[in-house]
């Protein structure tokens, strides 16, 4: 009896030690893709321009992620728990990065993290003259993103797969702007939703909010109505299933066909190379996987080429060294050196 009253209590009790470990993580996953270069090399891309760039795109996706994970481990779905919880570990992040720009300078970081520089910190600090000013913000800006996330979790399911969702498209349709503006740019009908969505770099302020809207909302439709959907197709007469499926099969292929004149011959191209890639890879997983062993694909390939050279090296009747050389048998043989070569190329 008082060992399950303790067990409640505990179980109602706010579990600070794991705030604070995923707080830890957030402030380290900040500090790690700060001192690696990534804020920095990927500050110069914008998502929506002059607003978001892909460098504090990092920061936001961090933060948010951990708020979610926060209130996710943490809360037991109490609101109260969350949100508390979303702010005090966006609190312990933040104590990372404000130390990183605190003592960088002093410190002289950059003899063993070469992307601890000045410019960095000015990007953590928003470019503020007064550094006090610039840390604030960095620090409430964190708290927020950790609320945010933290808050997301609390919502119904519907409403956190609109926002997660329409997020996501925004940051992959920032990323990928100067491809989707020359597919869009090749139809003189789709130019105008071009120069709506897109601005000079990344997305325009208005073609963010479309976005959003859009996608997400497709999404959410999708997540409410699609096992319906699905429902009603699995209870189709079986005739109708498969004359359903087989118009399915038939618009991919014609989509596939009708691929390379709508994306253009340039990323046309780097479709090609992606699915050589992918055509090795799988050869390699066919040679090499469906045996079980790694270590039998490698002997394999090395008594392939060895017997190549043993082949071509050997000065004995089962050798071709001597007749390529012209000369009796054991009189003369290939070089060692000669041969490796065509054993790699085999």
């Amino acid at each position: 009896m008082a060992q399950g009253t303790m067990d409640r209590q505990q179980s109602k009790a706010m579990n600070w030690e794991k705030v604070g470990q995923y707080g830890l993580i957030s402030g380290i996953s900040i500090i790690y893709v700060c001192l690696v270069g990534m804020v920095e090399a990927f500050h110069e891309r914008d998502v929506v321009f002059e607003i978001l760039t892909l460098g504090v795109a990092l920061l936001v996706i961090i933060s948010i992620g951990l708020g979610y994970v926060i209130a996710s481990k943490t809360s037991g779905g109490q609101p109260g728990r969350a949100l508390l919880g979303g702010i005090v570990g966006g609190l312990i992040a933040s104590l990372l990065p404000v130390l990183l720009v605190l003592f960088s300078g002093p410190l002289n970081m950059r003899q063993m993290f070469v992307n601890a520089s000045p410019n960095l910190n000015n990007i953590l600090t928003f470019s503020q003259e007064s550094q006090t000013t610039g840390l604030l913000m960095l620090v409430g800006l964190l708290v927020t993103l950790h609320l945010f996330g933290a808050a997301i979790y609390l919502l119904p399911h519907i409403p956190r797969r609109f926002i997660i969702t329409g997020l996501s498209a925004i940051l992959i349709i920032g990323m990928l702007q100067e491809l989707l503006e020359v597919i869009l740019a090749r139809f003189a009908v789709m130019k105008p939703v071009a120069d709506f969505l897109f601005a000079r770099s990344g997305l325009s302020v208005s073609g963010t909010v479309v976005v959003f809207i859009v996608v997400g909302g497709l999404l959410a439709w999708w997540a409410a109505q699609g096992s319906s959907v699905q429902r009603r197709v699995t209870a189709l007469p079986a005739p109708q299933r498969r004359a359903l499926n087989w118009v399915t099969i038939s618009i991919s292929i014609i989509l596939l066909l009708l691929l390379p004149q709508i994306v253009g011959s340039y990323i046309s191209q780097i479709l090609v190379l992606v699915g050589l890639f992918a055509l090795m890879g799988l050869g390699l997983n066919i040679e090499i996987g469906l045996a079980g062993l790694l270590d039998l694909g490698f002997v394999g390939f090395y008594a392939i080429g060895a017997y190549i050279v043993a082949i071509f090296t050997s000065p004995t009747e089962l050798g071709l060294s001597s007749t390529l050389a012209g000369a009796p048998t054991g009189e003369s043989f290939t070089n060692f050196w000669v041969v490796i070569p065509l054993a790699v190329a085999v």
